[in-house]
């Protein structure tokens, strides 16, 4: 396929699977920034991809829950080299950040009590409302642009109050953007321009779709090799599909979903560990998504009460299996249906639905701005919640009004200050 009229001819598979080796293991920052890596490598700098072309992938990624840059590298991979191309970028892209939390969940699981590791993931939580407080400002500006958008966000938030199931309150959202669908569109002539979509034979589609689905079950149908242990890994399977199928707009628009379901409804962990989940993501490469690692890493740790090494090797499968179903369903969604959403993306009853989902959205990460602040704040010492609030403003004006400031850098400085003050304690 060309997918390309520069003179720059395109890259060998070896060429590629270089880059995106690389590239999985300097991609911090945030899907933001990953975007425009990616953008600067594959459009300006080696010309593999034209604008156009980029262009589309990028817009059709936005589109579909799951993490946008792994999905736009997937995508790309696909444009230059097919399914292997597709397969290859989509793993590379989280394979070093999988690794690195997985490495992280277990000595936080064996060390995380230490003074001075415990006084660095104290110091990392007011980094984290920051960055809870910033997901919800960026959100809400893209987000809430008319009065009704605004009402779907406090009505979201009344909603998870009283403890509504997060599935069921963006089902309600998706209903009242098609009801009321004129009010939630933007004015006319603000829509992306339409892009011609790519051809892809049906027969192939549906073997990637039947792998898949193989894929899919496969895990789940293993577990019942392990007894009593099954019935958790199947469960686990099971939520982070819900995970994968909830997260329109990114990782932090799925934050909610997993905070509920983990920390909430199912007391998998902790706020204290999903809070140390977070700011481990953001100081490592990859999507942020990929917390789901850690999360079901020490999910699987806290469940499985086993007295022997056999405990690290299930937790290890925890964290694998909640890998597995979060990112599966999104290489579907790019090496099957790609061509196919991408036609109804100017589409009325399409846009509206997922406008008010977006609203929704703002609405719960707001309130778990709250429930975060709480958590930072309360209990402590009034010296401790002093520093406590005084590293959270200013890890707020740092990511807000010095973005040239690496997020990892603020989350990793607001850490080192917990340790230090930690060990003056002592």
């Amino acid at each position: 396929m060309n997918v390309n009229e520069a003179t720059t001819p395109a890259p060998t598979f070896g060429e590629a699977l270089r880059y995106w080796h690389r590239l999985g293991w300097t991609s911090f920052g945030g899907p933001v920034a990953q975007i425009a890596m990616m953008h600067e490598d594959l459009v300006v700098r080696k010309r593999w991809v034209d604008e156009a072309h980029f262009q589309h992938a990028m817009n059709y990624c936005m589109l579909l829950p799951g993490p946008e840059a792994q999905q736009l590298a997937t995508y790309v991979g696909w444009l230059l080299h097919g399914l292997r191309g597709g397969l290859a970028a989509g793993l590379l892209f989280i394979l070093p950040s999988i690794l690195i939390l997985l490495g992280f969940a277990t000595l936080y699981a064996h060390y995380g009590q230490v003074p001075g590791v415990a006084g660095f993931f104290m110091g990392l939580k007011p980094a984290v409302l920051a960055l809870i407080v910033m997901a919800a400002v960026r959100i809400g500006r893209k987000s809430l642009r008319e009065d009704v958008h605004v009402w779907t966000a406090c009505a979201a938030a009344g909603l998870s109050v009283i403890h509504v199931p997060f599935a069921l309150i963006l089902l309600a959202a998706a209903v009242a953007g098609w009801v009321w669908r004129t009010h939630y569109l933007p004015a006319a002539g603000a829509q992306a321009p339409q892009l011609a979509a790519l051809k892809v034979p049906g027969s192939s589609a549906v073997r990637v779709l039947l792998v898949g689905a193989g894929l899919w079950l496969l895990p789940l149908a293993g577990a019942y090799l392990l007894g009593s242990q099954g019935e958790w890994f199947r469960k686990l399977g099971f939520f982070y599909t819900g995970t994968a199928l909830f997260s329109f707009g990114g990782a932090y628009t799925v934050l909610p979903y997993v905070w509920q379901g983990a920390v909430h409804d199912h007391g998998w962990i902790t706020t204290t560990q999903m809070m140390d989940a977070l700011a481990l993501g953001e100081t490592t490469p990859g999507p942020l998504i990929m917390i789901v690692a850690f999360v079901g890493y020490l999910s699987s740790w806290n469940h499985l009460h086993l007295l022997d090494w056999t405990r690290d090797l299930y937790a290890l499968a925890g964290g694998v299996v909640a890998v597995w179903y979060t990112f599966l369903p999104g290489f579907l969604a790019i090496l099957v249906g790609a061509p196919w959403v991408e036609r109804t993306r100017h589409l009325p009853n399409i846009g509206a639905p997922l406008i008010a989902i977006s609203a929704a959205v703002v609405g719960l990460i707001g309130l778990l701005a709250l429930r975060a602040l709480s958590h930072v704040v309360g209990g402590a010492g009034l010296a401790v919640n002093g520093l406590m609030a005084g590293l959270a403003v200013l890890s707020f004006y740092l990511l807000y009004a010095r973005p040239a400031i690496p997020v990892w850098a603020v989350v990793l400085g607001s850490g080192a200050i917990g340790a230090l003050v930690t060990g003056f304690q002592r």
